[in-house]
């Protein structure tokens, strides 16, 4: 008696194992349905009743070998009528292994005109472009994938370090908000400082030590909208590194992740400053470090004064740039000290040096955006621009006359004119207006928009007719209209 689970090729013809007999040649011979047919027509066979039967259940499992006739003999006749004669049409999911491996495939369908053209085209662009194969030999710019850069010719470390490898200046110049980040992305410069002188050149304090980390965050997140090139460096302020270094790593890592700056700056040289520097670049944060002239210090060393202009101090600047190096920072600002300190330090390091009023041996040089372009002075200064930066113009006696002349056209009613008034209303409309004014009892308010509308029409007129007698300079015809009232000025 056979046992559930019995494995029996002849029972099991579905299984995709060959079945001995007749039934497999009978099968083959029958033009019907992969699925169905080859099964159907196996049941004409003597083993049709155990075949039958073991379709009615999963087809690994057979029923027991009992000996009745199948419920269903009787159907085999009819579904035989009504079984199509091409097994090449059906579609893939109705096909058993046994169909794929004995019906030939049916040749494919001819593909329109318009379609093989596609296809076409598609097949010589695709060979054209590199392969997925060709693109894993071709050196990558970075090891994993991610956001892309602000431009394609963004400023990095690596730029720095090819700069400063290749004997090229570096440059560097402070922004502290939107407009002034964009300047100086379009001058080209390689490193955009927010530096806590915006204590000074923004907030008016004089020293840099009022300003605090918030209000450094929200200088910086203007900054990173403006500039989209520039390598950014993010100036620590007083009293947010100088506890321990977690306090520096915690507000390095601020200055990133909530101010979008690519690096931190901290000054000094002391022990406790080197630590702060080492703990941020194990963080994973460029540093750069700040010797000689440290504002932050101010109260400690008795002014703004030039530093390292004893041999003793200079050796003590030295070092403290060397122990800055050697705690991972890849730039150190020089500042006010003398030329020849400045030079032998640059020599004696391996890194970058960023100087400003430290002569013009150094490998790179910053000025503060305000002094280069004569905008204002340093309120410790007494208004006169720090003597080590040049004055590439006088921008605040530009901004200076153009505030006048616009108190002057104001007071004087030349401005804004017809030029600044843009936005017209026809003539109807101003009647209109003035009838609904004049209901409500406001016959002054109705003469004023009659008469500014009168003026406007004039004026509009005139300014036409001066456009029509040629470039300026040029004598108008005669009864052109002309006159100087309708133009404003520029």
């Amino acid at each position: 008696m056979a046992r559930w689970g019995t494995y029996s090729p002849q029972r099991l013809p579905s299984c995709g194992r060959p079945a001995s007999g007749s039934g497999v040649a009978a099968a083959t011979a029958v033009a019907a349905p992969p699925s169905v047919g080859i099964h159907l027509a196996a049941a004409a066979s003597p083993a049709a009743p155990r075949l039958l039967s073991a379709r009615r259940r999963p087809p690994c499992y057979p029923f027991p070998d009992t000996g009745s006739p199948p419920p269903n003999a009787g159907l085999l006749p009819r579904l035989l009528q009504h079984t199509p004669a091409a097994p090449a049409a059906l579609p893939p999911y109705m096909m058993s292994r046994r169909t794929f491996s004995a019906l030939p495939p049916a040749p494919p369908a001819p593909a329109p005109p318009a379609a093989a053209a596609a296809a076409a085209a598609v097949a010589a662009a695709a060979a054209a472009a590199p392969s997925r194969r060709q693109m894993s030999v071709q050196p990558e710019a970075a090891v994993y994938s991610g956001p892309s850069a602000r431009t394609p010719s963004r400023v990095t470390l690596r730029t720095i370090r090819k700069k400063y490898e290749s004997g090229e200046p570096l440059t560097m110049v402070t922004a502290y908000d939107y407009p002034s980040a964009v300047h100086v992305e379009a001058a080209g410069i390689d490193i955009l400082l927010v530096g806590d002188s915006v204590a000074m050149v923004v907030h008016g304090h004089d020293t840099t030590l009022p300003i605090r980390m918030d209000e450094m965050i929200a200088h910086c997140k203007a900054v990173a909208r403006g500039a989209r090139r520039a390598f950014l460096v993010g100036d620590l302020p007083f009293g947010c590194y100088e506890t321990d270094s977690r306090d520096a790593v915690r507000s390095a890592v601020r200055m990133l992740k909530e101010g979008g700056m690519d690096a931190v700056k901290l000054e000094g040289g002391s022990p406790a400053r080197v630590e702060a520097a080492r703990a941020i670049v194990e963080t994973g944060v460029a540093v750069m470090g700040h010797v000689g002239l440290t504002p932050q210090s101010v109260s400690v060393i008795g002014g703004f004064r030039p530093q390292a202009q004893a041999a003793d101090e200079a050796l003590r600047v030295l070092d403290q740039a060397q122990a800055l190096q050697a705690a991972g920072c890849f730039a150190l600002v020089l500042e006010c000290i003398p030329g020849p300190i400045a030079a032998a330090i640059t020599s004696a390091l391996s890194i970058p040096t960023i100087g400003i009023g430290a002569g013009g041996e150094c490998s790179g040089q910053v000025l503060v955006y305000h002094d280069l372009l004569g905008m204002m002075s340093h309120p410790h200064h007494a208004k006169v621009t720090p003597k080590f930066c040049k004055q590439y113009a006088r921008v605040g006696d530009i901004i200076g006359a153009a505030l006048q002349q616009y108190r002057r056209e104001v007071e004087e009613r030349t401005f804004p004119g017809p030029r600044y008034s843009p936005y017209v209303i026809s003539n109807s409309e101003v009647e209109l207006l003035a009838g609904a004014l004049r209901s409500r009892g406001l016959e002054a308010a109705a003469d004023a928009a009659v008469e500014e509308a009168h003026k406007a029409a004039l004026a509009r007129a005139e300014a036409k007719a001066g456009s029509a007698a040629g470039p300026a300079g040029q004598q108008r015809p005669a009864g052109s209209g002309g006159g100087s009232g309708g133009g404003g000025s520029a």
